[in-house]
């Protein structure tokens, strides 16, 4: 038992030195030689194989996100032409205090006037006033920031927090004829059917009403109106309007006007902001409604009806 335990001693120790010296084969025999061999060289052609498949992998995955990072690059200054409908309303609004702005981002833009067929006296004819919206309050160009993102810098002066847009409601008092006024076109109430009822209801009860001394009133009322109207009347037309012959055009000069608001000193010169039809139309309709609901609220809060006023 004890030689066996000594002979098995002698074997550990000598495979170890083998295994210290790098010659641990030479107790292989020759079956297990082409095995250790056979073994290694699928072993090297896996390893081949593994290390293929994570380039690949690698390959793969840097392409991705190169290719997230120029669509998203893209989308980023682009996704603004889709949405602002720039193909069915290539035109670009802005302030009439803005306007030598304008003019100096024009001139910039000779290179595509010329491609267009156009010099910089064509496009500066083709700025126009304004007359379809009203402009109650808009943006401060002095204290708007500056924002990254096209679509954020060309959307966000519509929709500020100060901005109040609304259509043009002008009654051009100089063209528009003097319609008859007459008493069922005045609406004293929400419903015009409810008002004839309760005229019907007082002709029945013998009320003490004369018809020409309430159109005698109406019409007083209507002249009053109509001078106040001439006196105080006021426009709030304060864009000038660029239609542009082609999208190209427009968008070269969205661009431009991109890289004007990005390096200009804010301390010392304005952004330049634009508005776009579809965004302003947007913002009337909002402006309608919200008049409509403050105007109703206001006749619901009455005590009396106007037409008690009158009569």
């Amino acid at each position: 038992m004890r030689g066996w335990l000594q002979r098995k001693k002698f074997l550990k120790d000598l495979k170890d030195l083998l295994a210290y010296t790098g010659e641990e084969d030479l107790l292989l025999s020759t079956e297990e030689i082409k095995r250790r061999e056979s073994a290694r060289i699928i072993f090297r052609n896996m390893y081949r194989y593994w290390q293929k498949k994570k380039t690949e992998r690698k390959r793969l995955a840097a392409t991705l996100k190169i290719q997230a990072y120029y669509r998203g690059r893209f989308v980023k200054h682009s996704s603004f032409v889709n949405a602002l409908q720039l193909s069915q309303y290539p035109k670009i609004y802005f302030l009439k205090e803005q306007k030598p702005q304008f003019v100096k981002i024009l001139h910039s833009q000779i290179a595509i006037l010329q491609q267009e067929n156009m010099t910089i006296d064509d496009a500066l004819n083709r700025i126009v006033e304004d007359r379809k919206f009203e402009t109650i309050r808009v943006e401060e160009p002095d204290l708007f920031e500056w924002k990254p993102l096209p679509i954020l810098q060309f959307v966000m002066p519509t929709f500020g927090k100060k901005t109040i847009i609304r259509f043009n409601k002008s009654l051009e008092l100089d063209k528009r004829k003097n319609e008859d006024f007459t008493l069922r076109k005045f609406l004293y109430s929400d419903n015009p059917q409810q008002t004839d009822r309760m005229l019907s209801k007082l002709r029945k009860r013998n009320y003490n009403l004369k018809m020409s001394n309430l159109k005698a009133q109406l019409a007083t009322r209507k002249k009053k109106t109509f001078l106040d109207q001439m006196v105080f009347f006021d426009k709030y037309n304060d864009f000038l309007v660029f239609e542009g012959p082609s999208v190209k055009l427009v968008l070269s000069i969205l661009f431009a006007i991109l890289d004007y608001n990005r390096t200009i000193d804010v301390k010392e010169e304005q952004q330049f902001l634009c508005f776009f039809e579809p965004l302003l139309e947007r913002a009337a309709r909002i402006t309608m409604i919200q008049q409509n609901i403050r105007a109703c609220l206001f006749r619901r809060s009455l005590k009396q009806l106007p037409i008690y006023m009158i009569i």
